[in-house]
């Protein structure tokens, strides 16, 4: 019997002490699938035509820029992602994060003489081991508030007329 009760002891002190290891990560070992938030913005001109589509806009030259890091591309085809879907054709597409601020501007180069800035007004929502998730309270484009949808699988969407 003491064999069994001196068995039941260490296995109860290493229970306990794992249980009150706080210095671990609660993610560590698991596999995860990091989920991006994601801002796709339409351009299309007052008789709705799609100007990246239309060519006024060249989608291999448009680029955005925040906090003085470039992002190329943001356009994309079937030639440059073939798996790509007919939503994220011939858009500008954002990634939404925080990156410890409440607002965040964008800059998005269509070309060398045009610079749109978007801004963002995001709050925290909830964070856990696939990414932190964000509300997003308002978007401006270029000083104008905008309305912007949420169009499903972490994707938001707005549409601007030039």
């Amino acid at each position: 019997m003491k064999m069994n009760i001196s068995s039941l002891l260490t296995f109860l002190i290493i229970l306990f002490l794992s249980c009150n290891n706080n210095d671990s990560d609660p993610c560590e070992g698991l596999v995860l699938d990091v989920i991006q938030q994601t801002l796709i913005i339409e351009i299309i001109d007052a008789n709705g035509n799609n100007l990246i589509e239309n060519g006024t806009y060249a989608a291999l030259t448009i680029f955005t820029e925040r906090n003085g890091f470039q992002t190329i591309p943001v356009v994309f085809d079937k030639a440059q992602l073939p798996s790509v879907s007919e939503e994220l054709k011939n858009v500008v597409v954002v990634p939404i994060f925080d990156g410890n601020t409440i607002s965040h501007t964008v800059n998005i180069h269509l070309n060398q003489d045009e610079i749109d800035v978007l801004t963002m007004d995001i709050r925290a929502e909830s964070m856990g081991c696939s990414g932190t998730f964000y509300e997003i309270l308002e978007i401006g484009y270029n000083e104008e508030k905008i309305d912007f949808q949420d169009i499903g699988n972490n994707y938001y969407k707005i549409t601007v007329v030039k």
